[in-house]
């Protein structure tokens, strides 16, 4: 009796501590916010379920698509979603977060997966992302990439669209995962891809939303609550690393619990798997779309005969539904007109706003736009407001060179869209220099440009006026100086040999990721602009014609011959010197004669294989390098003696590089550098933004 009294004590002191501890509930109230943190935001989802419910009701489960977050990986879906629907293959639902939502909202939107890959090669997605002042919680601002698929797709309801979506995002403020099944599509789709950090958080109703990639890397247990019959679209990351870039470390450890629990979940549900063969494909490569598409068409043919098998008779050669056929009709129709006015240089309509925002100006390009200024680089801080299809900058910039009284730049920029792809941009420049007393800053100069283009016609052939003028006027001397020059601009991409699958196909190679073969084609372009040329004030009064020439061919992957010209002839007899769309990489003499031109040749090797990548924050691709020869000709044709044959009068030659940045795989950055020596034995040392071709 005293053996069992002292068995039952001792369990009841060891129960005692257990009795004190404190339950999660009591020590996490009801109206604690964390307590929330486990309980995931839903919008639209009761109708959501209600749709998947008359799925069932039919007698079938229904058949779920899961398309995981992959950042540029994820253009793989389109190439599998071609060959699924082609075997009658198409989801009852979707659910899909980070860029898998770009995918599965058009896709579920109604557009074809051929549309779908037109739209991202036209769009291009870096094309419409604007670096801004980390001043909302990113460095880049997606509005007008929001704005394009508004504008084509249409402000269309998530609840309304014809194959039912769940997107998922993260809610900075609650910490809460957000399911949203209802909503501004457009909106939506920025919301689930808003990388932290790189992307501004996007406000969604009262939530403020990033990347639901970030957390969850697999929304497959999303889609589970729904059916038991899933197919998971994966477009994971499986390349070896160094660890020894700080950068590299901080993408891995966020990389690491979302990719665990991505395989958790497949591992704990068994869903088809189709695992796309892009898994080497860097997370930048966003200007590379038709080679990831290939590869996911590749990989989901590899597997198509086996899901075949897996499904039930119920689930295969559905095809698409009716409402789905009837959007497909809609949009075939309705997205290619705005489709080409993109392609064609048209702006996306923004709602007003007014911000700070950086400017970097390294160096103008070789060849200015219509309203650009041949100036040496410029940083600094403006305000830049948007409206519509307006685009204004006025702000302050530091000189990045030694140039004489341009040390400083006050900058006022317009570029305005009424119609089409027609454009009207204009720039205001007062420069001046730093004084040691006061005023401190002493006005130069002041230039004024202004240029109206429309380009007309589609791909592979395109035409359309121009327009453009320049004033200046400088302080000191009160010399006032003006041109103006009008015409008509044509080109064409030739035609490709026979094995080119794309206008583009020699850019399109990701050789640091999946296997693409060199198709190994001969393509090429030509232009050709017609115009004629007014100048007077402080520069020599004179009218006549000019023309522009450029053209080139090239072998796919390997190497390009290109050569342009231009000129101009002052019928008035007047001698001028070098256009200032006139390319000359050296000392240009100081020649004046009624007729002038210019002519450039280069024979470029195209270096993709030296295309590298470093921290995982910083691509380095589409390298061209090699020699160049750059020639002048001047002549007056009213003295006979003047001709000299067809010797130029001066000539540089030397080695070029070109190659474009791209911060995290966005928003590209083109710099050629040019070395070499003139006819006079001069070295030519440059560097510009942009390219020459």
């Amino acid at each position: 009796m005293c053996f069992r009294r002292g068995i039952a004590l001792l369990m009841l002191c060891t129960l005692v501590p257990l009795a004190w501890a404190q339950h999660p509930d009591s020590v996490f109230p009801s109206d604690d916010p964390l307590r929330s943190v486990v309980e995931p935001i839903q919008i639209g989802m009761e109708a959501f379920s209600m749709k998947i419910e008359a799925i069932r009701a039919q007698g079938r489960e229904p058949l779920g698509l899961i398309l995981a977050g992959g950042s540029a990986r994820a253009y793989a879906y389109i190439g599998m979603l071609e060959v699924l629907e082609s075997r009658g293959i198409v989801p009852d639902f979707i659910v899909a977060n980070s860029m898998g939502a770009i995918i599965g909202l058009l896709y579920a939107a109604g557009l074809s997966p051929a549309m779908i890959e037109e739209l991202v090669t036209t769009v291009p997605t870096e094309k419409y992302f604007d670096f801004v002042l980390p001043s909302k919680g990113g460095l880049i601002n997606v509005d007008a990439f929001e704005a394009v698929i508004r504008d084509l797709v249409d402000e269309v309801d998530l609840s309304e669209l014809p194959i039912p979506i769940i997107v998922t995002a993260e809610d900075l403020a609650t910490r809460r995962r957000v399911e949203i099944a209802a909503g501004e599509l457009g909106r939506a789709m920025t919301s689930s891809f808003a990388m932290p950090a790189i992307f501004e958080p996007k406000p969604f109703g009262t939530t403020l939303l990033v990347d639901g990639g970030s957390t969850t890397l697999v929304p497959v247990a999303q889609a589970a609550v729904f059916s038991s019959r899933l197919i998971v679209a994966t477009a994971l990351y499986n390349k070896p690393m160094s660890f020894e870039n700080p950068i590299t470390v901080l993408n891995r450890v966020f990389d690491i619990g979302k990719t665990r629990t991505g395989m958790e979940d497949l591992f704990g549900l068994s869903p088809f798997v189709i695992r796309n063969d892009v898994e080497s494909v860097s997370y930048m490569e966003f200007a590379y779309p038709a080679a990831i598409i290939q590869q996911g068409r590749k990989s989901a043919e590899a597997v198509v005969d086996e899901l075949l098998s897996w499904l039930p008779v119920e689930n295969r050669l559905l095809g698409i539904s009716p409402n789905l056929e009837a959007r497909r009709a809609y949009y075939l129709n309705a997205i290619p007109p705005g489709l080409d006015a993109y392609r064609r240089g048209a702006l996306p309509p923004l709602e007003g706003s007014l911000r700070l925002s950086p400017r970097l100006g390294l160096l103008q390009p070789i060849q200015p736009s219509v309203a650009g200024f041949s100036d040496t680089g410029f940083a600094g801080l403006g305000a830049s407001l948007v409206a519509g299809r307006s685009r204004a900058f006025i702000g302050g910039l530091a000189s990045l060179s030694l140039e004489p009284k341009k040390a400083w730049a006050a900058v006022a920029d317009l570029l305005v869209n009424p119609y089409d792809s027609l454009l009207w941009e204009s720039g205001l420049r007062l420069y001046g220099d730093f004084t040691s007393g006061l005023p401190y800053l002493e006005p130069e100069s002041l230039e004024f440009s202004s240029g109206l283009s429309w380009e007309l016609g589609r791909k592979p052939k395109t035409f359309g006026p121009y327009a453009a003028s320049f004033i200046s006027y400088s302080f000191d001397s009160a010399a006032f100086g003006w041109e103006a020059e009008a015409g008509l601009s044509l080109g064409s991409l030739l035609p490709a040999s026979a094995g080119s699958e794309t206008e583009n196909s020699s850019r399109e190679k990701v050789t640091s990721g999946a296997a693409h073969e060199s198709s190994g084609s001969l393509e090429g372009f030509y232009s050709l602009k017609v115009a004629a040329f007014l100048q007077g004030g402080a520069y020599a009064f004179a009218w006549g014609p000019s023309l522009g020439i450029s053209g080139g061919i090239s072998l796919a992957d390997l190497a390009a011959l290109r050569v342009r010209s231009s000129g101009r002839w002052a019928l008035n007899g007047t001698g001028i010197g070098l256009g200032r769309r006139d390319l000359y990489r050296g000392n240009a003499p100081t020649l004046a004669s009624p007729f002038f031109a210019a002519a450039s040749a280069e024979l470029i090797w195209l270096a993709e294989v030296l295309r590298f990548e470093t921290g995982e924050i910083l691509l380095v691709d589409s390298i061209e390098l090699g020699p160049y020869i750059d020639c002048i000709w001047s002549t007056d044709f009213s003295i006979p003696a003047s001709g000299g044959g067809f010797m130029p009068q001066a000539f540089t030659a030397g080695f070029s590089l070109t190659a474009t940045l791209r911060f995290a795989g966005l928003r590209p950055f083109d710099l050629s550098f040019f070395a070499g020596l003139d006819g006079s034995g001069d070295l030519a040392l440059g560097i510009r933004s942009g390219r020459l071709f």
